[in-house]
């Protein structure tokens, strides 16, 4: 059962990512860097909280999401792709987007069960340096535009 942070983590990532914009960018990132993205939303959601995640926070959180995105996100990701491009696939691939969804349901507790949000120390709006935690986000222009469009 998801908890209020929970909820509300996952409202604010579904409706940045229902904008076209976003969700191109997103993807983009994910194909051509392996960023993952609900990681992403999470990190500056805190961010625009005002939530300050330390590099050991970050460290406790990739820890605890790595087994479930390595061994359940990402194998339903390639074989959805890999059904995408038969035809005849269609209905399976049509299953695996609804496993997959409920599988980035289940990282966002993850993720919001691995840190104490209300510990987290206070600061302005601190989504890039959030976002700099990832090593899938190699530069400042990446790193500035997603704050741009996840900021919003």
């Amino acid at each position: 059962m998801m908890s209020d942070v929970d909820r509300d983590f996952w409202s604010w990532a579904l409706v940045r990512y229902e904008t076209e914009e976003v969700r191109d960018y997103l993807l983009g990132l994910q194909q051509q860097h392996g960023l993952i993205i609900l990681e992403a939303m999470f990190l500056a959601w805190l961010g625009g909280r005002g939530k300050f995640l330390t590099s050991e926070a970050w460290g406790v959180l990739r820890q605890r999401i790595s087994p479930w995105v390595d061994c359940v996100v990402l194998p339903l990701r390639q074989q959805r792709v890999v059904w995408g491009q038969n035809p005849q696939r269609l209905e399976d691939r049509c299953a695996l987007l609804r496993l997959e969804l409920e599988a980035e349901k289940t990282l966002a507790q993850i993720l919001c069960g691995a840190v104490d949000v209300d510990a987290l120390t206070r600061e302005e709006e601190c989504i890039a340096h959030n976002l700099r935690h990832l090593p899938e986000l190699p530069s400042a222009d990446l790193i500035n535009r997603l704050e741009t469009l996840l900021g919003r």
